[in-house]
Parts: C-alpha cells; structure tokens; sequence
C-alpha cells in the first residue's frame, strides 16, 4: 500500500470569496512565489528544469492573478538564482460556491484603530 502525500495550498480571498486549491507542483511554484520571485524568474526556471510544464505555469500564474492572489509588486526578490524542480503537472481550481458565506463573515470585517466589526 502507498500513502501519498497531499502536495496541496487552499487560498483565500476575503475579498472577493474565492476560494484557490492549488496542487501538483503549483504548490511549488506558488511558494517560491509567495518567497518573493518574480514571475519572469520563475517561468525561465520551468522552461530550463522541464519545459512540458510551461504553459501549465503560465495558466497557473494568470489564475491566480486574475482572482487577485498573486499581486506581483514593482521590485520582485533580486535572487541571484531562483531554483526549484517540477514533479509534476501545476493545477489549480477556482471555487466560486462559497464566496457569499466567505464575504459575509465578520470575522474578516476587523479594523485595529475601529475594533471588530466596524461596519
């Protein structure tokens, strides 16, 4: 019997409520993301350790832009080298079913100077 590993990131966005599940090696790629390289780094490294992998990447890097996760600032981490290898295919899933119980949830509503929940 084999037990495998979940290799998996749930992401939020208080925002808008949706809900990311990002697997495979996403979450790797995610993570150094999230360790502050640019996205430009990150795609030559793909296309450098296993090129099959790229436009998975790059679909990967536009999902989680467009729902707001990945907000790349003007001065991504200045790594002399980003490294990392892929093991297999990046994926991630977009929830949209919970969005209106995650926006609703005053929880997310606190505001240090106006205390909780200040609306």
């Amino acid at each position: 019997m084999e037990c495998l590993a979940l290799h998996i990131s749930i992401l939020l966005n208080f925002k808008t409520g949706d809900c990311l599940s990002v697997a495979g090696s996403g979450k790797t790629v995610f993570d150094v993301l999230l360790q502050g390289a640019g996205t430009d780094e990150v795609l030559k490294e793909v296309e450098k350790v296993d090129s099959i992998y790229l436009a998975d990447t790059q679909q990967l890097i536009e999902v989680l832009q467009s729902h707001e996760i990945l907000i790349e600032g003007a001065n991504p981490l200045q790594s002399a080298h980003v490294s990392f290898s892929m093991t297999d295919r990046p994926t991630v899933q977009v929830f949209a079913d919970m969005a209106d119980l995650i926006k609703s949830d005053s929880v997310h509503e606190a505001d240090e100077a106006l205390g909780w929940t200040y609306q």
